[in-house]
């Protein structure tokens, strides 16, 4: 069967469509939009204008899924609708334009939808898998690949970037208050500072990460080290003339969010004393097709 899905985030909105046969699911095509929803958001609550950009993009998804045969169309959504105070109000505008059913997921069940896309990825021990978005950041410690604890963090990459950057890159000053706002985040979460072998960091900010140690130090061979993260952070923190144009050929698309989204991975990284940090290329898109090729769809009235 064809499944076409949409995963709508506080940064992007993606389409990803997989044939699914015999509990075995392919990718058969991908798009993205930079949407940028968090922006559209103010005092909690999401503006007209963010409204009509959503519908836009997913009026253009839809007539595609349909277009390559999709037999069955799902969409979901995360922090960008569910931590707004209109969210019922949006949803409903926005599943009356397009005919596109939306089911916007709670803090826990984005959390457990990551790991079971990362069951593939995992290792026995003791680890934590982290999604950070635009909007949200989900933590589940895993231990022999067996969630033990989780909990979903109201900030996310482009949040930090609203909320304390004022040009495009942050500055050195701007960094230190990220760090220090999450640090503070992270203190209130006293199972973190568990034993942690690996960081297994999920979503665009993790792969953002990996694209810039590719570009500034070498090719990734499985895991990176810790210490290694944080030489990179400290360089892309501080880069001039010829690093910046480095830095803009990696990641186009994300120069906003990706030092703030490193800053997060830092924190953690110190938080937990975790020995590697692994970027790991499935997210919860691939939980929500998981369950599905499994047969157990994603709960309650799905």
């Amino acid at each position: 069967m064809r499944y076409g899905l949409v995963d709508i985030g506080s940064n992007s909105v993606r389409l990803v469509v997989y044939d699914v046969e015999n509990g075995e699911m392919r990718v058969v095509a991908s798009e993205k939009e930079t949407a940028g929803l968090v922006s559209y958001i103010r005092r909690g609550h999401m503006q007209a204008e963010g409204v009509l950009r959503l519908v836009e993009i997913l009026e253009r998804f839809h007539k595609n899924m349909l277009a390559i045969g999709a037999e069955s169309v799902c969409a979901t959504a995360t922090a960008c609708l569910r931590n707004i105070s209109n969210t019922d109000s949006v949803v409903e505008e926005v599943e009356r334009q397009t005919g596109l059913r939306i089911r916007v997921l709670s803090g826990a069940e984005e959390s457990m939808l990551a790991f079971y896309g990362n069951l593939p990825l995992l290792e026995p021990g003791s680890h934590l898998l982290v999604d950070l978005g635009g909007g949200s950041l989900e933590c589940i410690r895993v231990v022999d690949k067996q969630p033990a604890e989780t909990i979903s963090l109201p900030f996310g990459s482009l949040g930090l970037y609203k909320k304390f950057v004022e040009r495009i890159l942050p500055t050195k000053s701007e960094g230190r208050d990220i760090r220090s706002f999450v640090r503070a985040q992270l203190a209130g979460v006293g199972w973190l500072g568990g034993e942690t072998e690996t960081l297994y960091a999920v979503g665009g900010s993790a792969r953002a990460l990996g694209k810039l140690y590719r570009e500034f130090v070498k090719d990734i061979d499985g895991a990176i080290a810790s210490a290694d993260v944080l030489k990179l952070y400290d360089k892309v923190s501080d880069l001039g003339g010829r690093g910046v144009h480095r830095f803009v050929r990696a990641v186009p698309e994300r120069l906003h969010v990706t030092i703030p989204g490193m800053a997060v991975f830092v924190s953690l990284l110190k938080a937990t004393g975790a020995k590697r940090l692994r970027v790991s290329p499935f997210g919860l898109r691939d939980g929500v097709m998981r369950r599905i090729a499994e047969g157990r769809g994603l709960g309650r009235d799905e």
